[in-house]
């Protein structure tokens, strides 16, 4: 067996560790409240800076535009180094006290949210291409399932490794670790990701469909792991233990066993043993084997299920990021519900991507992914409306109203990725992924730095003293949670219709096949 063909088997568990290191990005804005304190930054500023990040880390047309004219190699690399330069950069604003860096602290802040974000972007949208391009349209469920949880939840993971494992590290040397684990990870990347067909790979000649089928049952070790990891991960989140040793080692051992993968496979299976694991290919096999045409962004765009959809995923991600970037205000200005919402986004957000692409793997025959959407708006919608009137709920309003929104937002980040997929192809989808997210990053600026502020502007007078967010529920969560309910339900309509037209014209392809076929 050829090295290439052993490298093409670890893209899978090395998509994985790349997904770690773009969502680890998001690790460094815990410490961004020492760098305002050490810096002097007003409040009003350095609230832009924790905007950016996130905004950044959505904002992918950019990386999309470039995804398709480098290569997903290329790519992976570039963003990469991209994230490694945001990291070694925020340890020397911890550790330096150089005269330029004081005086000019705002712009290295902007360029690590910058590089971080655009960085994490390219990083994220190549592992899924090539491993989507590689593994055909089969394998799209699993790779979407498995790429966006572990970026969605790789903060948490870097939390409970620090605080587990190196609690006595100082942050400068923690995140310069992370910066030299990045860098040898962007290496791996060079070597492994590739944007080609796997012609003469591990299961030779195989017809595209026959591969599909063996790369998704193969990949289903890969989503067993990571059904122990979200369940691992939930249970820390409800014993309130994220941050023991026992957890930290436990989650680092369930990321590296992704690579135990491939192994095995390559030590106890040939490729003639692996092929009569596939079997008669189901109906729905079939049928996903007739998608994942190949479209230019400006056939996408002529679509109404695009711009649909794209306007859910502005109002979905937007109230989602809202919570995490207002925890301290809507959390009623105590410290005990500014992180109960903070870790229930990290955690939710994960368990949302989990269960939707688990859903869409398993039962795709039932649940295509815009009806997956539609699902998603739904249960955010239920969630806002809890909090309009929060005493008469039996359960913590405000929790469940921060779980709802993150499990629909990640719920609607993997059945996006897995649509992109099978509607538009794999040519453009950085472009065309990139822009749904980019809806979302506009969401975020208008929820959180426009309709937001103002909502407390407005019912300031509710307060007995001016403060910096509320001190107690009254009719602004009314009409702010109201308005997010009335929000989500267009969102609903919309993913509506828009899998209604996507039916239609799967419908109306399907009727030219069998007229050709005649």
């Amino acid at each position: 067996m050829s090295l290439e063909t052993v490298l093409k088997q670890l893209q899978f568990p090395v998509a994985v560790f790349a997904c770690l290191q773009a969502g680890s990005v998001f690790y460094l804005m815990i410490y961004f409240d020492f760098l305002q304190e050490k810096y002097k930054i007003s409040d009003e500023i350095f609230d832009w800076f924790d905007f950016m990040l996130n905004a950044c880390s959505l904002f992918g047309i950019l990386p999309g535009f470039l995804l398709k004219w480098l290569n997903p190699k290329k790519s992976a690399i570039l963003g990469g180094l991209f994230i490694v330069a945001s990291q070694m950069a925020t340890a020397l604003m911890v550790s330096s006290e150089h005269e330029k860096i004081k005086d000019n602290p705002a712009w290295m802040l902007g360029g690590i949210c910058v590089l971080g974000g655009q960085g994490a972007c390219l990083v994220f949208f190549s592992c899924m291409q090539a491993l989507m391009n590689l593994q055909t349209i089969q394998s799209s469920h699993v790779i979407a399932t498995c790429c966006v949880s572990y970026y969605l939840g790789a903060d948490s993971f870097i939390v409970a490794l620090k605080n587990g494992l190196f609690p006595e590290t100082l942050f400068t040397n923690f995140v310069m670790s992370l910066a030299i684990a990045a860098f040898i990870l962007t290496l791996f990347n060079s070597l492994v990701i590739t944007d080609e067909e796997d012609a003469q790979g591990f299961f030779g000649k195989a017809e595209a469909l026959t591969k599909g089928i063996i790369y998704k049952k193969t990949n289903y070790a890969h989503l067993f792991i990571l059904a122990i990891y979200t369940m691992f991960l939930m249970g820390l989140y409800f014993m309130d233990v994220m941050k023991s040793t026992g957890a930290a080692w436990t989650l680092s051992f369930l990321i590296v066993a992704n690579l135990l993968v491939p192994l095995s496979l390559v030590w106890l299976l040939d490729s003639e043993r692996i092929k009569t694991l596939v079997g008669e290919p189901s109906d729905i096999e079939k049928k996903l084997s007739n998608k994942g045409v190949d479209l230019e962004f400006s056939d996408a765009a002529v679509r109404v299920d695009f711009w649909y959809l794209a306007i859910c995923s502005c109002i979905i991600i937007g109230v989602s990021r809202m919570f995490d970037e207002n925890a301290q205000a809507l959390g009623l200005q105590q410290d005990a519900r500014q992180e109960m919402i903070e870790d229930t986004f990290s955690v939710y957000e994960v368990i949302g991507a989990f269960v939707c692409g688990m859903v869409l793997t398993l039962f795709r025959s039932k649940f295509r992914p815009s009806l997956m959407i539609i699902y998603c708006a739904l249960i955010g919608c239920v969630g806002q409306m809890s909090m309009i009137y929060p005493s008469a709920m039996g359960i913590d309003a405000m929790q469940f109203a921060v779980a709802t929104a993150a499990f629909s937002e990640g719920g609607l980040m993997v059945s996006l990725a897995s649509l992109v997929h099978e509607e538009y192809g794999t040519e453009n989808f950085g472009i065309l992924y990139g822009t749904f997210l980019s809806f979302g990053a506009v969401g975020l600026f208008a929820l959180d730095e426009m309709y937001f502020p103002n909502i407390y502007d407005w019912y300031s007078h509710e307060h007995a003293a001016k403060v910096n967010g509320f001190t107690k529920y009254g009719d602004w969560n009314k009409f702010l949670f109201g308005s997010l309910s009335g929000a989500y339900f267009i969102c609903v309509l919309l993913a509506l219709v828009s899998h209604v037209s996507i039916s239609r014209r799967e419908a109306a392809d399907s009727q030219k096949l069998v007229m050709v076929k005649f």
